[in-house]
């Protein structure tokens, strides 16, 4: 078999390994009641029969594509791309009127996405086959990317980590922007790695209107080039280049600090600390009171960081930033998200792909798919915050 049959023997077989997870863990929806799941790990159910209850459900009357489509951030998305940023009174179960300006904290793409395909599917399911599409491309980005520092048998079991990683698994299932973030992320990196800034500034500036921890590629995607340039470069082809990659970001940055506040009286950060106590240093409490799988998550992120060294500097270098970021500057209920924000953190799969054998890799796999059933049971059932 040669290299390209064999590349495409990998990609089927990741495609079908991941539309099978899916297609079992939306089985675990349908057939494991969120009362199971709040048994058997022992949390106060208070605060879903309370959610039930305001919003007039109970957890198994409401159709399952709302169940996967139109819960938690799902709702923020699905209401931006049938309203834009316009209060609508659907929207009072996630905020009051007076606090409509907390939609902005979610940027535009993934829900101009949505817009794009409802035309045909409906604003939900539309949601739903954007995330999807979506992981099964990132799927194959990242296994291409990973052959060029792992052989083909480590780049496959790094692919399935990755795919199967539980808050991938579950928030690439679900409509949340999360897949759609991580295919801007790979480009991003696909194109700075083979010289074309121009693509690469592209693509980071639509990582970042995607989910706002997008706007780190500018700072730490300027550092991987001054790192991967050629020793014969001269200063001002390198400041040029950087120049090119800073200019993706002058879209981003007017949203954030003119357009936003032209519309709210508040600036982006303004409104993540008022709607979600984001600031400097606020997750860092959470770090140390997560859950046990939680810290296991975290644990192991660091250790990956780390021994990226012995892979490749940049991925190094790379991972290390967006784990700073997410850890000093992030959701003052850190302990609840990291282990969500560890699996955009791409490289860090490319390294447990060359450390572990296939044996380990089936393993984690099993263990991956029986937290994601839960996580997802959890999340789909508990349709907003309030």
């Amino acid at each position: 078999m040669n290299d390209r049959s064999f590349y495409i023997r990998n990609v089927i077989l990741l495609i079908s390994i991941n539309i099978l997870a899916k297609v079992l863990l939306v089985s675990t929806v349908s057939y494991i009641t969120p009362q199971d799941a709040i048994h058997f790990i022992h949390l106060d159910g208070t605060d879903w029969q309370r959610n039930w209850h305001a919003l007039n459900i109970t957890s198994d009357n409401r159709p399952l594509a709302d169940k996967l489509g139109y819960t938690f951030d799902s709702l923020w998305f699905v209401n931006i791309a049938h309203n834009g940023y316009v209060y609508d009174k659907s929207m009072s179960i996630l905020f009051p009127p007076s606090k409509s300006y907390c939609m902005y904290i979610f940027p535009p793409l993934y829900p101009l996405f949505i817009k794009g395909f409802s035309f045909f599917l409906g604003y939900v399911l539309a949601g739903l086959l954007v995330s999807n599409l979506a992981s099964i491309i990132a799927v194959i980005l990242f296994y291409t990317t990973a052959l060029n520092y792992l052989d083909s048998n480590s780049a496959f079991r790094a692919a399935i980590l990755f795919s199967l990683y539980p808050h991938n698994l579950v928030f690439w299932t679900l409509s949340f922007s999360d897949s759609l973030y991580t295919v801007f992320l790979l480009l991003s990196w696909i194109f700075l790695d083979s010289g074309k800034l121009i693509s690469a500034g592209f693509f980071m500036m639509l990582s970042s209107f995607t989910r706002l921890p997008g706007m780190v590629l500018f700072p730490l995607l300027s550092v991987v080039y001054v790192i991967k340039r050629p020793s014969s470069m001269r200063v001002w082809r390198l400041v040029l280049g950087i120049s090119c990659l800073g200019l993706f970001a002058m879209p981003m940055l007017y949203w954030m600090f003119l357009q936003v506040k032209t519309e709210t009286g508040n600036t982006l950060y303004d409104i993540r600390s008022l709607c979600s106590g984001d600031s400097l240093l606020s997750g860092l409490p959470g770090l140390f009171s997560q859950s046990l799988f939680g810290l296991l998550f975290t644990y192991f992120a660091i250790l990956g960081v780390y021994y990226l060294k012995d892979v490749d500097r940049t991925l190094q270098i790379y991972s290390m930033g967006f784990m700073f970021f997410y850890i000093v500057f992030s959701h003052p209920t850190l302990g609840v998200v990291i282990p969500r924000y560890i699996g955009t953190i791409w490289p860090l799969f490319i390294y447990y792909g060359k450390k572990l054998g296939s044996t380990d890799v089936c393993f984690y796999s099993v263990v991956f798919f029986a937290i994601a059933s839960l996580i997802v049971i959890l999340q789909v059932n508990q349709v907003s915050a309030i």
